[in-house]
């Protein structure tokens, strides 16, 4: 798979790197209690906001809406996807119901027959801590990462995939010795914002502005 370079020397080389190669210029809005993304779409899949999620769609126009043919949603428990197109029957609703603590920041794949563009929209005021399965999660960083609200927490970010659409492949991001994976994304994530990306975290994890202690050392033998 290509790597993407890694986000070293300077931030704005780096950027303009990452947008030259996502071909991706996402365009955000903040409102009085709200954040609008409106996103490019490319012809074939991607992977954008999940609308089971905190997210949902705020715009698509009629013709968008036509050449929207299938959508799939990833759930980390069962290692699975179910189809979301046109809603859930009763079985994927239960696996939904099963996978719905690590599913509020998801992302999900959606099939157009043409480019054009979607917006999306988020409320500003999400709770402060959500969570990722242990294993693989499609995950969409959302504004209230760079905005100060969310942050890593105590998630160990094993693997990151980010999806291009307009190749239709996934690019490896991958640590540097200076950067860990969280910190590159976080930098990142502005310029990238409602791009979907997959990531693997050792264990099951809260994302949080600060680190979650769970508990104390153990008392030695």
């Amino acid at each position: 798979m290509k790597k993407i370079i890694p986000l070293s020397v300077s931030i704005l080389v780096v950027f303009s790197i990452l947008v030259f190669a996502f071909e991706f210029n996402p365009i955000v809005n903040e409102e009085q209690e709200e954040y609008v993304v409106t996103l490019p779409v490319s012809k074939g899949w991607n992977l954008l906001p999940s609308t089971s999620s905190f997210w949902d769609i705020r715009e698509l126009s009629d013709q968008m809406e036509d050449n929207l043919k299938y959508s799939f949603l990833y759930l980390p428990i069962q290692n699975q996807y179910i189809n979301s197109f046109g809603g859930f029957n009763n079985e994927n609703g239960n696996l939904y119901s099963q996978n719905r603590d690590y599913l509020r920041l998801s992302s999900e794949w959606y099939y157009f027959s043409s480019n054009g563009e979607i917006k999306f929209e988020m409320i500003k005021n999400i709770p402060q801590s959500q969570k990722l399965a242990k294993g693989w999660n499609l995950f969409t960083i959302s504004p209230q990462f760079y905005k100060g609200g969310l942050g890593f927490g105590n998630c160990n970010l094993e693997k990151v995939y980010l999806w291009e659409s307009s190749g239709q492949k996934w690019l490896e991001l991958e640590a540097t010795q200076s950067k860990t994976l969280a910190e590159q994304l976080l930098e990142a994530e502005e310029y990238l914002t409602g791009l979907g990306r997959a990531i693997k975290v050792t264990d099951t994890c809260t994302l949080s502005k600060e680190e979650q202690v769970t508990a104390p050392p153990a008392i030695p033998n």
